[in-house]
């Protein structure tokens, strides 16, 4: 062999170990980035579990509340109670729904290994990702934003690694179709397990929820509120929490709770410093109970 044929030789194999050492460092980038988004999501799944230990414990107040009113007689403030129940257990079922989807994305993302399965997998993870993200955007606008950030990453492997687009027509028809089918499973699972967790309502308060008929509140300044009846349950909430972030159900069903307390009437300052939110916030809640045929502003 010449001494350009060694060179030659000994280049080419050079170049081969790069190569290879190029595509088996590609591979250990990928393969941390689907760690550290699966650790997003982990943490994601965390604060969605303190959420519904939150709801779970709401849910307890407002049912004991619920009975508590149907035995004293006071039909109104059961009706009231028991449609928050509902309402309160509805969104844990979303709660649950989103952080049961997220589980199994984190799965995939765990255990994602070849080319190919990144191919494959994740057009189908990220359909999943934005199949949740409407009913995670109403539970907390700031983790869905941590959910877009996810996906954006996922796309961005996409590229790099030159797999199928998932964002063409023909990735999202296949992608589509799993992700509805996981997340119609994984809402029966939410919805089981829901069931089975919390007590059912009284044939007679669910009636009463149903009912759904509005309270009709007053709104006044504070020099214009009557006597104020004692606000217990209102001082119960604020001693037990300090400033935090509330979901808008939550606001909702503490401002009703509010508005029982006094009679009717809220004084939108008063209840914004008794609940530790904004005014704004308030105003908000009221406005949405208003939408949804809860209350009537007189």
């Amino acid at each position: 062999m010449s001494m350009a044929e060694a060179t030659g030789s000994r280049g080419f194999t050079w170049w081969i170990s790069k190569l290879v050492e190029s595509i088996v460092s590609g591979k250990k980038k990928i393969k941390k980035s689907l760690l550290e988004m699966a650790s997003t999501l982990d943490s994601i799944k965390l604060k969605l579990e303190t959420v519904l230990t939150r709801l779970e414990h709401r849910d307890k107040e407002l049912f004991e509340m619920a009975v508590k009113a149907m035995v004293n007689g006071d039909r109104d403030r059961a009706s009231i109670y028991a449609g928050e129940v509902l309402e309160v257990r509805k969104l844990m079922k979303n709660v649950r729904t989103v952080d049961l989807a997220l589980e199994k994305v984190k799965i995939r993302l765990e255990t994602l290994t070849t080319m190919e399965d990144i191919g494959v997998e994740l057009p189908g993870v990220i359909a999943l990702l934005e199949a949740v993200r409407p009913q995670l955007q109403v539970i907390s606008p700031e983790l869905a934003a941590s959910v877009d950030k996810v996906i954006m990453e996922v796309n961005n492997i996409v590229i790099t690694t030159q797999a199928p687009a998932p964002r063409t027509v023909e990735s999202v028809m296949i992608a589509t179709p799993e992700a509805e089918k996981v997340l119609k499973e994984v809402e029966k699972q939410a919805e089981k397990e829901i069931e089975e967790k919390l007590p059912k309502l009284p044939e007679n308060l669910m009636k009463l929820a149903e009912e759904k008929k509005p309270l009709s509140i007053v709104l006044v300044k504070q020099s214009q509120k009557p006597a104020e009846k004692p606000k217990s349950s209102i001082q119960s909430i604020k001693k037990r929490s300090s400033r935090k972030i509330l979901t808008l159900e939550e606001l909702e069903s503490k401002v009703l709770e509010y508005i029982i307390d006094h009679g009717g009437f809220i004084d939108v300052s008063h209840c914004a410093s008794e609940l530790e939110v904004s005014r704004d916030a308030v105003l908000m809640a009221l406005e949405s109970l208003k939408s949804k045929g809860k209350v009537k502003i007189t």
